[in-house]
């Protein structure tokens, strides 16, 4: 039953992460140059589109702009795409080894039509392109051409790894002003970071009072610490099995424990910060006791008396959230998290036979909601733990708890977006 409920959640949680997208104020501009203001459905793309969706009143049917179609489009005061033909060089990178890219150092051009995504907009425009794990950066100054700024790793021996770095060569020769004269072009890596802040610094020697800077890239991704406390309600089943023809049910008890520790929470730049990856540590102590006993083919029922069951651990959890903004300061979010426990002597006894602690693999899932520094949340877990007799190697125990819990965080320190 946890499982189906597990799998729901994460289900609901695909569903609704589309479902939570908004049509915002934007604009299109056909290939005939009409500009179509309109409301735009704002999937803060992670891969470059080639379509985006559009209404012209909220309350129309969805339309279809696509990059045969339409030479620019934007949400306003947030994205902007322009269409571009060029060149561009799809090298791989190297993800696991160096046999992996290309052993020639000059880049593979392949003319396409592409949505490019305005990043820095003046009289030197940064353009941006990203497709699965391919990222490239492109570049315009006055009315020149689009041109990909030039990075490719490659190996000629297809032992050690080199790369082309003539990006470098081509900032310092188009991004010459006063404010840029001293830097050090050399040190400037191919990133979005490294690239902004110099396309930032040209543009303002060219600033005045009818030209300036518009930045579309906002780095919007930041991170959360919480302290985390809970109220945990858990079902823990014992399974006996002796000599693989004894198994039954040994007892079955609900007992309450308080959980405490640390939520680590990193808000991703993508998708108007609804996706977070989580990383969870808490202390749990569950103990239960009882009268054990078991039914058997041959001996029908057999009392193994008063027995005691205790789960010590330190919880190492990862996994991921999704929130459903309702306000600025206020949100709905499911979890997904996977956890292992660290055991700190978890024992079993029953009759004087006292059993060592081998815990597997958890899965929980979690509803719940945010209101500015204060988290509330339900979470389902289920977990097995293998229990091996150490006086007895043909015994073996099995016990199953099945986890409700309420939980609440509170942000203590959280990074500036």
């Amino acid at each position: 039953m946890y499982r189906i409920i597990l799998f729901i959640s994460f289900s609901l949680l695909t569903v609704l992460s589309f479902a939570q997208i908004n049509f915002e104020k934007g604009y299109f501009i056909d290939n005939d140059g009409k500009k179509t203001e309109c409301f735009i459905k704002n999937s803060d793309w992670v891969k470059n589109p080639t379509k985006f969706e559009y209404r012209i009143n909220l309350s129309d049917e969805s339309s279809l702009g696509s990059i045969e179609s339409v030479q620019e489009f934007a949400v306003n005061n947030f994205s902007k795409y322009v269409r571009a033909n060029e060149e561009i060089d799809r090298s791989k990178p190297m993800q696991f080894s160096v046999s992996d890219v290309s052993s020639n150092a000059e880049p593979d051009w392949k003319k396409e039509t592409l949505f490019l995504k305005v990043l820095i907009e003046g009289k030197a425009i940064l353009y941006y392109f990203e497709d699965n794990n391919f990222k490239r950066f492109f570049y315009k100054l006055n009315d020149s051409k689009i041109e990909q700024l030039i990075f490719k790793e490659y190996s000629i021996d297809g032992l050690n790894l080199r790369v082309n770095k003539k990006y470098q060569d081509q900032l310092q020769q188009s991004l010459v002003c006063d404010k840029t004269e001293n830097i050090n072009f050399n040190k400037i890596s191919y990133t979005k970071n490294e690239f902004e802040k110099l396309f930032t610094k040209f543009n303002s020697c060219y600033e005045s009072n009818t030209t300036a800077t518009t930045t579309y890239s906002k780095n919007n991704s930041f991170f959360r610490l919480k302290g985390l406390i809970g109220m945990t309600s858990s079902n823990i089943t014992g399974y006996y099995t002796y000599n693989n023809f004894f198994k039954d049910k040994m007892f079955s008890n609900s007992v309450s424990n308080v959980r405490i520790g640390a939520e680590f929470e990193y808000v991703l730049d993508f998708n108007k910060n609804k996706w977070a990856l989580l990383a969870e540590v808490a202390y749990e102590n569950t103990n239960t006791t009882g009268r054990y006993r078991a039914q058997s083919i041959n001996y029908g029922t057999v009392d193994f008396g008063n027995g005691n069951v205790q789960f010590k651990s330190i919880d190492i959890g990862f996994g991921a959230r999704h929130y459903m903004f309702l306000a600025k300061e206020a949100a709905l979010f499911f979890n997904l998290i996977a956890f292992q426990k660290i055991d700190l002597n978890s024992t079993a006894s029953v009759s004087n036979f006292k059993s060592n602690y081998e815990n597997n693999f958890e899965l929980a899932g979690g509803f719940g909601g945010r209101y500015k520094t204060i988290s509330a949340e339900i979470r389902l877990r289920t977990s097995s733990s293998n229990i091996s007799n150490s006086n007895n190697t043909i015994q073996t125990r099995t016990y199953r708890e099945n986890q409700f819990s309420f939980i609440i965080t509170y942000t203590l320190f959280k990074t500036n977006k």
